[in-house]
């Protein structure tokens, strides 16, 4: 079994792995692991690595291009996923192999740093392959009270935004780390993107706040408001506080939602105290953060990384 970077010809054989573990339609996907890894933004960034054996396609594995941003400087991240190994040829250590793959100094791949957000069943083997995790980001619910449908209504700031919406982020505080909202990144972000995507924007003072939600609907009634990410332009708490209070008036005026959450890096102090003073409540949810690289190797303190459910490519 040789481990090797993925070639044209493997396509079918891949997408076929994840027909064959998931169930998901091979003409949908295949459009997908189109528009996700072959877009221009992607297709000469991306990393990716496949276990193969006589012409047979046993695992997958890839690193995709996902900047970080501090500051005017924005870091050459790689986010892991979409990892899989054929049901046959587990057991074999392919997948660890797969990840040992992109640090092999033959291969000259370059890179500041490498992150990722396991599910569980993945974390253990991540931790083994000596991944840093230094926190799991944290859930925090809150409750509300729906007055109108999401699709009109109200005088709220909350607007839908579609995959052609031009993007106008708010550049955040320069002392913090997060996802690079360029609007090259976001718009090869919005093609592969499925779902209602809502934006809210709220400006005081020169101060500037906007969060991006998105609507999951739970057991057909439960239509929960996952905040993915925010963007302040300055980190005072009291400023924090009313931006987040007038996001959930707004919400409570014009979004069909029974609940808010958000998800949160826990060694940022600062974010618990405006939750709470917002009515969130801590709930025993979390998603794993990791990280391996240069970066992560000379980094001690992770309090300044601003991480959300909309960091991860599935989002």
């Amino acid at each position: 079994m040789e481990i090797k970077r993925y070639e044209d010809w493997m396509r079918d054989q891949v997408i076929d792995l994840f027909v064959g573990e998931y169930g998901v339609d091979k003409v949908e996907f295949g459009l997908l692991f189109g528009r996700f890894y072959e877009h221009p933004f992607q297709v000469n960034s991306c990393v990716r690595i496949v276990a193969e054996e006589f012409g047979k396609v046993a695992g997958f594995q890839s690193f995709f291009s996902w900047p970080l941003k501090s500051g005017n400087h924005t870091m050459h991240a790689l986010q892991s996923g979409n990892s899989l190994v054929h049901p046959e040829f587990r057991g074999q250590k392919l997948f660890a192999r797969m990840l040992d793959f992109i640090h092999e100094p033959a291969q000259q791949f370059d890179f500041d740093i490498l992150i990722g957000f396991p599910v569980e069943a993945s974390f253990n083997s991540f931790v083994r392959n000596k991944w840093k995790n230094p926190f799991d980001l944290q859930w925090h619910v809150r409750p509300l009270t729906p007055l109108l449908s999401l699709f009109g209504g109200g005088e709220a700031r909350v607007t839908r935004i579609s995959q052609t919406q031009s993007e106008q982020y708010v550049e955040p505080d320069a002392q913090y780390i997060g996802v690079d909202m360029g609007s090259e990144f976001t718009a090869y972000r919005r093609q592969f993107q499925t779902g209602l995507y809502h934006r809210f924007s709220y400006t005081r003072d020169g101060m500037r706040a906007q969060f991006e939600l998105k609507i999951q609907v739970r057991k057909k009634l439960i239509r929960e408001l996952v905040i993915g990410s925010v963007q302040f332009n300055h980190q005072d708490r009291g400023w924090m506080i009313d931006a987040f209070g007038m996001l959930i008036r707004d919400l409570r005026k014009s979004a069909g939602g029974t609940f808010l959450s958000i998800a949160v890096n826990p060694l940022q102090p600062l974010w618990k105290e405006v939750l709470i003073a917002n009515g969130f409540r801590t709930i025993d949810k979390k998603i794993h953060f990791i990280a391996k690289g240069p970066l992560a190797e000379a980094t001690d303190d992770w309090s300044n990384w601003n991480m959300f459910r909309g960091a991860i490519d599935t989002w």
